[in-house]
């Protein structure tokens, strides 16, 4: 885990870690997250305290806030009821825990109580859940999603090697870990280890444990470690809660250190108040001051002409209902509330809504394959196959693993060199649409239009620019729709709500035509697909294409044309046919007999997409945009243009489940926040969903802190689909408190208690990486061999 740049990914997983220790949650070991650190002989703490009970570190919660949101969570008889979510809250002052609160959640998923003194293993960790970046496109997030799924949607699982060993009821759990990440600069090996001397309980919400970690380069040189430990303070009632960690990049080395001191109450089971101080570093102020920097990667001051790196320091203090924080360099300070929240939610578990049961997807499985006497880990699914940093190529094999029998199922890879995508025509009245915001690039450059029902017309609103900000206009305009292309021209619209390409069509004066607007839902072609013939009539590709002047017929066919005033002709002379294998997945172009694909890169070529293919021959060669359901071919030299799946030994293709559509209007009744009001309120929106967890399709954009965010969070129970037949309920949710006046904070007051240092590290020393083989143990927390 590379932690420093991961700190700048982990925006979602900051405090409250939440409902797995709320006060309604006594001490239970059933939902343990590991945590890893050094031996008890090592620290003096550890071995004073009584290790009873089952250790579990569930989570960092030093607010209490997951008490309050999680309580609704906990009820006990369906799916629905039972199943667990995680509250974080952000704040500044506490930026430094968040990446404590990601290694908690990441190494929950090695199930480490239930596999304690049961060997070596190996676990299966989705990273992506617990390391995400909040908001949009993310691997975790449920916010931004998108009818175009043609970026990767595979599983990120990280294999990682792990032994948890406790000797008695009386002795500590310790845990060992290993894992590797391939990182930007070259792979990164973690080390990584938790003792554990008392669990999470009502007398000790924090547990007292010590978790460190250290990383080594390629060459096996240490550059980043750290530690996080909870003990009791020397006041009685107090806890204490310190942290710090050091990485380096190239010649520049940053830290970042926290240290509290925590009031408890044991009748609640919870920190009442305290004070934190913390000390990260502002990556604001590696301001730019000469040319040419790297994207995306820390190279020496010298090198970059970045100005040096300076250090952000907050002070805090919070009782039961606010929290006050001071930025002690601009010697401003805020006055928060414990009880008032903004929110963003990362994941939704979706139910069906009469019986509570959990929707669950045959979304695919995990998989190996031998590589240089290594055995590497991956995953396959209705996006494809993932083996990590190995490439997937056609015709190799990969085993799955019986979890109960151990034994192996051999698939082999099947790669096209290009995909097949359905889309099917949805209709939304126009009146729905009032308010919706749609993007269209035009000639005067990218517009926000919206619909006006009482003009029945569209007007543009503002204007959007790079990185998606947005500025609107103080009076809407008039926005004039195509005109004199026919009596019925389609005008495409881009709509983040609707999850892609929105359809209204217009006559030759530029009214709008009709009561209804269309949008496409947007499916992979499996190899469960028959063969098809397709014939298409704009942007028609090549077989074997070898450069972009040859990727399409079009200049070819359009030459054909003799009388663009006679359609039927024009669709004559325009129509290319194809033929979809469903046995190659490949689209075979009739012309030449080849496959639609690129066969020479080294033009600088690496994708072609077609116009819309459709089943059967037109009399309007424009048309094909305007059926119920069209087809595209894209292909490239990228994994994510290809289609990639696993055939069995009888060569049949394994079949997963598709993602599932969900029609769904916002409402207050349905908002987390409950506003009065919003923009987004009885607006429609089509949201995808591909397997626990995974519910795509809620607006995102940023906040007033630069933020990428959801627009808005479903409350629990919230209805979707057609007839409101599923309900969903949040799994990762972030909640950022809202600012008050700063009387509001009364005598609260702030201190300095001691920084921890990194001098005070000691190694985890875990010794050499386990030699294991065979399935994992553990995936993403459940236990699939016990050994």
């Amino acid at each position: 885990m590379k932690f420093l740049p991961l700190a700048t990914a982990l925006i979602a997983t900051s405090l409250v870690n939440g409902v797995a220790c709320s006060k309604k949650k006594k001490s239970s070991g059933a939902a343990a997250v590991t945590a890893l650190a050094t031996e008890a002989s090592e620290d003096t703490l550890l071995s004073a305290a009584v290790a009873t009970g089952a250790l579990a570190i569930n989570s960092i919660d030093i607010l209490g806030v997951g008490a309050q949101e999680g309580a609704s969570l906990r009820l006990a008889s369906t799916d629905y009821d039972t199943d667990k979510g995680r509250t974080n809250v952000y704040d500044p002052s506490l930026d430094s825990l968040k990446q404590v609160s990601g290694i908690l959640c990441f190494f929950n998923q090695a199930a480490y109580i239930e596999m304690a003194g049961k060997g070596p293993y190996i676990a299966q960790a989705d990273m992506d859940t617990c390391f995400n970046e909040g908001g949009g496109e993310s691997s975790s997030s449920s916010s931004g999603g998108s009818q175009d799924q043609s970026a990767s949607k595979q599983k990120n699982l990280t294999t990682v090697f792990v032994e948890s060993v406790r000797e008695s009821e009386m002795h500590p759990l310790i845990v060992k870990a290993w894992f590797s990440m391939n990182e930007s600069d070259g792979e990164q090996k973690m080390h990584v280890k938790m003792v554990i001397a008392e669990g999470q309980n009502e007398q000790n919400p924090l547990g007292i444990f010590k978790l460190t970690w250290e990383g080594f380069d390629a060459n096996d040189t240490s550059i980043q470690k750290g530690f996080i430990e909870a003990k009791r303070a020397s006041d009685s009632g107090k806890i204490s809660l310190n942290f710090v960690e050091q990485s380096s990049f190239g010649e520049e080395t940053f830290s970042q250190s926290l240290a509290s001191i925590l009031d408890y109450d044991s009748a609640l089971g919870e920190v009442v108040g305290g004070v934190v101080r913390t000390l990260i570093p502002n990556w604001n102020s590696m301001s730019k001051v000469g040319e040419g920097e790297g994207e995306g990667k820390v190279e020496s001051v010298a090198s970059t002409g970045l100005t040096e790196m300076t250090n952000s320091e907050y002070l805090a203090a919070f009782n039961s209902s606010r929290f006050l924080r001071k930025d002690v360099a601009a010697g401003t300070s805020q006055c928060l509330a414990k009880d008032e929240f903004d929110y963003n939610v990362y994941r939704y578990g979706l139910y069906d809504a009469t019986s509570g049961s959990r929707k669950d997807l045959n979304s695919g499985f995990p998989v190996t394959i031998e590589q240089n006497g290594e055995t590497i880990y991956g995953w396959a699914g209705y996006w494809g196959v993932w083996l990590g940093e190995a490439a997937v190529t056609d015709g190799m094999s990969v085993q799955r693993m019986d979890y109960d029998t151990g034994a192996t199922t051999p698939y082999t890879v099947k790669a096209s060199p290009g995909k097949l995508m359905k889309r099917s025509k949805e209709t939304l009245a126009l009146s729905k649409l009032a308010g919706v915001e749609f993007n269209v690039w035009d000639v005067n450059g990218s517009s926000i239009i919206a619909y006006n029902s009482s003009k029945n017309a569209f007007e543009k609103i503002g204007t959007s620019g790079d990185y998606g900000t947005t500025e609107y206009l103080a009076t809407p305009v008039d926005y004039t729709l195509g005109k004199d292309y026919g009596d019925k021209f389609p005008n495409n619209f881009w709509s983040q709500s609707l999850g892609g390409s929105v359809v209204v069509y217009s006559d030759n004066e530029g009214a709008i035509v009709g009561t209804n607007a269309y949008y496409y839902k947007e499916e992979n072609v499996t190899g469960s697909a028959s063969n098809l013939t397709l014939y298409c009539y704009q942007q028609c590709p090549r077989g074997a294409i070898t450069d972009s002047s040859n990727s399409t017929y079009d200049d070819e066919n359009m030459a054909a044309v003799t009388d663009w005033g006679d359609q039927a002709a024009m669709a004559s002379a325009l129509k290319q046919v194809y033929t979809f294998n469903a046995s190659t997945m490949e689209l075979i172009d009739a012309e030449s007999g080849e496959a639609v694909k690129i066969t020479d890169s080294s033009t600088g070529m690496t994708y072609v997409m077609s116009g819309a293919l459709v089943a059967a021959e037109l009399s309007n060669p424009f048309g094909a945009w305007e059926e119920n359901v069209y087809y595209t071919w894209e292909t490239g030299t990228n994994s994510w243009n290809q289609y990639i799946a696993l055939r069995d030994a009888n060569g049949q293709t394994v079949a997963f489940d598709s993602p599932m559509f969900l029609k769904y209007t916002h409402s207050q009744a349905n908002d987390r926040s409950g506003a009065s009001s919003s923009k987004y309120y009885d607006k429609p929106y089509l949201l995808t969903y591909e397997g626990f967890g995974n519910l795509w399709g809620i607006p995102s954009g940023s906040d007033d802190n630069g933020f990428w965010k959801a627009q808005f969070a479903l409350k629990d129970g919230a209805l979707l689909g057609d007839s409101n037949q599923y309900k969903v309920k949040a799994l990762d949710m972030e909640l950022a408190m809202k600012q008050k006046d700063l009387g509001e904070c009364g005598t609260l007051a702030t201190s300095s208690p001691e920084l921890p240092t990194i001098s005070a590290f000691k190694s985890p020393n875990n010794g050499a990486i386990p030699v294991l083989t065979g399935a994992p143990s553990v995936v993403e927390g459940v236990v699939k061999i016990s050994q």
